[in-house]
């Protein structure tokens, strides 16, 4: 995808993400704060060059990848460098910068949190909460600037 692309559902997840009560609705507050961090991260890495903006999409198998043929089908193509779905388990072929690594971090801090108060049913405590909105607002801040400062560079 593009960086456009990316951070224009990027708003639209955070306006429904803003929307949600935290705590009565945690798991669709989580899953559109994952997502958006997500798709926050992307455009950022985009922007900074370290992955590129492609035309095809990610799968939920590292890079493997879906691109639309001529005909209208869909078919799988295995790249690298283009989007990613977890970071921890992208390799990247160019250095990260420092404030990168940073966000990288703090979406990794969201996801931990994804299998056992998602998937195995742990207690949501008023503490994952924050340490989940703390991590998706460092994610979305330094992705924000990254992609702001390489248009202002452009």
């Amino acid at each position: 995808m593009d960086i456009a692309s990316h951070m224009e559902k990027v708003e639209r997840m955070d306006a429904v993400h803003r929307r949600l009560d935290r705590e009565a609705d945690f798991e669709l507050w989580y899953w559109m704060a994952l997502d958006a961090g997500n798709q926050a991260m992307n455009a950022a890495l985009h922007a900074s060059g370290i992955t590129t903006e492609e035309p095809e999409l990610a799968s939920q198998v590292n890079d493997i990848y879906m691109r639309q043929a001529e005909s209208g089908a869909w078919e799988r193509v295995v790249k690298r460098g283009a989007d990613i779905i977890h970071p921890q388990m992208s390799e990247f072929d160019k250095p990260v910068p420092a404030d990168l690594q940073t966000a990288i971090e703090a979406l990794h801090t969201l996801e931990s949190y994804r299998d056992p108060c998602i998937r195995l049913g742990k207690e949501v405590t008023p503490e994952i909460i924050e340490d989940c909105d703390a991590a998706y607002e460092q994610v979305l801040t330094i992705a924000r600037e990254t992609v702001a400062s390489s248009r202002s560079a452009s």
